[in-house]
């Protein structure tokens, strides 16, 4: 599906949830539509950390961007706005998890625990620029600064 098609269902879908009891067939129904399109290609703790770490509310537009991005195996932090924590944090799970590296690994080649990569990939640590481009090197990311 396009983005077109997919705002257009999602669209059909949130307006059927709108006009409709939260408890109703009809409001379940459209639910269970919306969340197997969105989680058909991401997983609920993915999308959910983005989310909360958008610069601004999710909307109908965020969610194709994200079934677009999952379905092609994109990053997610590509298609939205997030905190930088919250890019950093991404970007080196992503990586790390491209590269079928462990977090024990990772923590090894930097000289870090495998906590506190835990604590960088959920965006609960702030590491510095230098720790930063220690650990986005050691998940073989490209550094740019923009």
């Amino acid at each position: 599906m396009d983005y077109k098609s997919i705002l257009a269902k999602l669209s059909e879908l949130k307006q059927i949830m709108e006009n409709n009891a939260d408890g109703t067939v009809a409001y379940h129904k459209a639910g269970q539509e919306y969340d197997a399109i969105l989680f058909e290609n991401m997983t609920f703790r993915e999308y959910t950390f983005i989310v909360q770490h958008m610069t601004h509310e999710v909307t109908t537009e965020d969610d194709v961007k994200l079934i677009i991005a999952a379905a092609n195996n994109k990053r997610l932090s590509d298609v939205v706005e997030l905190t930088p924590s919250a890019q950093l944090a991404y970007t080196v799970k992503w990586h790390r998890q491209e590269q079928k590296l462990t977090q024990v690994e990772i923590a090894k080649i930097t000289g870090m625990s495998q906590s506190q990569i835990a604590k960088v990939e959920t965006a609960n640590m702030d590491i510095g620029f230098s720790g930063a481009a220690k650990v986005l090197k050691a998940v073989g990311a490209k550094i740019s600064l923009a």
